[in-house]
């Protein structure tokens, strides 16, 4: 099954494949028609000669932001745990006469 579409090349072939997964997917044969472009998969892959990108701004603000949320939360659990024992020493001392 081949969808007309007013697609830009590449698109028709991308559209022509899923087409093609889909009825195999289904289990009825493939369209058999072959695509009008390279077959290029791009797995996502950097190559070795090329240095991987640099974090965007956006990521390391995310980290930088995270961290000092886990700063925070651990000056938190100290004043909590100290919180609670001050209060089990005044239980003691008001217990204990």
């Amino acid at each position: 099954m081949i969808r007309a579409t007013s697609a830009v090349p590449i698109h028709q072939v991308v559209l022509s494949n899923l087409c093609d997964l889909q009825a195999r997917l289904r289990g009825d044969p493939a369209t058999l028609v072959l695509a009008r472009g390279p077959a290029h998969i791009d797995d996502g892959a950097v190559p070795i000669d090329h240095a991987s990108p640099a974090p965007s701004d956006d990521v390391v603000l995310a980290e930088r932001r995270v961290a000092e949320l886990h700063a925070r939360l651990a000056e938190l659990e100290h004043e909590f745990t100290s919180v609670v024992d001050l209060q089990h020493a005044i239980d003691r001392r008001l217990r204990d006469p």
